[in-house]
């Protein structure tokens, strides 16, 4: 089964036809055996790194693995190990987590390629950010095939070393793809540690291309750049209006789907609920004044309780897999993207990069669907067999635009997306899904 998992996961995105298979989709998701766990994939990394001996003697595993982290000086416990490999513990995927991963790879001596695989099928994080001078030397280490003592000398010099000019400009697309495609450039270690040393300054922020398409996708949601509050007020009024009887029983009449034409997306979206069957009110008007009034559709809390009908996240205790759980998007994770600390945005030096790549999926999957039912993209433009794949398409290159890994079906939490992208009404089936999991 290991080393079907993603095939297999692959597969199942396409099995779920309808909405009216969130349910089971869900109970997909808490299946045993649907996904990779991590002490599986650990000892498959072992065994693409040498390993021979009994794949089931989970203590043979950790002694292995555990005498070859203290050969490079880890401080990672035998005990820790070893609850790897018996699925007691799986490591966070947080900062002080991905130290040990990295310690994990240098100790088993992994190719560049094995060491991207495991953190993108088995860690389920951003493997090297080359926008900090930690990760870079670790991926000019890797490429090379240097010892993390190598890794941890090197990373000494540089940070030593006064540097020359920075020789790069910090206003480019992509600098971190940038800084990543440069360092692979490199031959000879004097001119990478030297190119380090003259760029110092350009690694003290990052994530900024992730802000920009956070920051976007937000304003095609909310339409914030096309409308003020005040256009949102007197909107309000409107619906108000319209929506209560005159002294003789008539009522105005109901408002026209056009005016929303420069509001974002959500209130568009509002706007088409309310003129199709999801309508129970039977007043247009009476539907969309319910749906937004008292409330701020500029603000995170009304964006994510119309895309995930939660803004808090999901709870701990709730049965789903860990990788879909942490860092699932909340009011609090778009503050922490989105906000400021002493001047600087908060972004640019967070390291939680499972908690912004969760966003980007998130965000991207609505801006791309939501005008699909909202008619923008027309069988005339595409056809919708096609769609699935497209969809897929633009989100990796959004993904990669911002520096982050693509979908991968064998992650629990982008296969709720791709299995959303095959059925029919991808919107609904995502919030049914998301529903289904908050309301357990």
């Amino acid at each position: 089964m290991s080393e079907k998992y993603t095939k297999f996961a692959e597969n199942s995105t396409r099995t779920f036809a309808s909405v009216n298979e969130s349910e089971d989709a869900v109970a997909y998701l808490n299946a045993p055996g649907h996904f990779r766990p991590f002490s599986q994939g650990l000892t498959e990394l072992m065994a693409r790194a040498g390993y021979c001996g009994p794949k089931e003697d989970n203590m043979e595993k950790a002694g292995c693995l555990f005498g070859k982290l203290q050969q490079i000086g880890s401080r990672t416990t035998e005990a820790t190990v070893l609850s790897w490999f018996t699925g007691e513990h799986r490591p966070k995927i947080e900062a002080s987590s991905r130290a040990k991963m990295y310690e994990i790879c240098f100790s088993l001596n992994l190719s560049i390629e094995d060491t991207e695989w495991f953190f993108h099928h088995v860690y389920f994080d951003r493997c090297f950010n080359c926008h900090t001078i930690e990760e870079s030397v670790f991926f000019y280490c890797f490429l090379h095939k240097l010892t993390y003592q190598d890794a941890q000398s090197l990373i000494r010099e540089i940070n030593r070393r006064e540097g020359n000019p920075p020789s790069t400009p910090d206003n480019m697309g992509n600098y971190t793809r940038f800084i990543s495609d440069k360092i692979s450039s490199f031959t000879e270690t004097e001119d990478f540690i030297q190119f380090m040393a003259d760029n110092k300054v350009s690694f003290g922020s990052w994530n900024k291309s992730a802000f920009s398409e956070i920051s976007r996708q937000l304003a095609e949601l909310t339409g914030s750049g096309k409308c003020t509050p005040s256009d949102i007020d007197k909107l309000k009024r409107n619906l108000k209006k319209r929506s209560v009887p005159s002294s003789d029983g008539a009522r105005l009449g109901d408002i026209d789907a056009s005016i929303f034409d420069n509001y974002g997306l959500l209130l568009r979206e509002i706007c088409y609920d309310a003129h199709t069957t999801k309508n129970t009110t039977g007043s247009v008007s009476s539907y969309i004044l319910e749906t937004i009034d008292n409330k701020s559709v500029f603000l995170n809390t009304f964006v994510l309780e119309r895309l995930l009908t939660t803004y808090s996240g999901i709870q701990k205790k709730t049965e789903l897999p860990y990788v879909v759980k942490v860092n699932f998007p909340s009011k609090k994770s778009l503050s922490d993207v989105l906000g400021t600390k002493d001047g600087q945005r908060k972004i640019e030096t967070s390291k939680s990069y499972d908690m912004i790549r969760k966003i980007l999926v998130l965000l991207h999957f609505y801006t791309f669907w939501l005008p699909v039912k909202l008619g923008d993209i027309g069988d005339d433009e595409c056809d919708s067999e096609k769609l699935p794949d497209i969809y897929i398409e633009e989100a990796e290159n959004c993904l990669f635009r911002c520096g982050y890994e693509p979908l991968y079906a064998g992650n629990p939490y982008d296969w709720m997306f791709l299995c959303a992208a095959h059925t029919e009404e991808p919107v609904e089936f995502l919030r049914s899904c998301i529903f289904e999991i908050t309301d357990r």
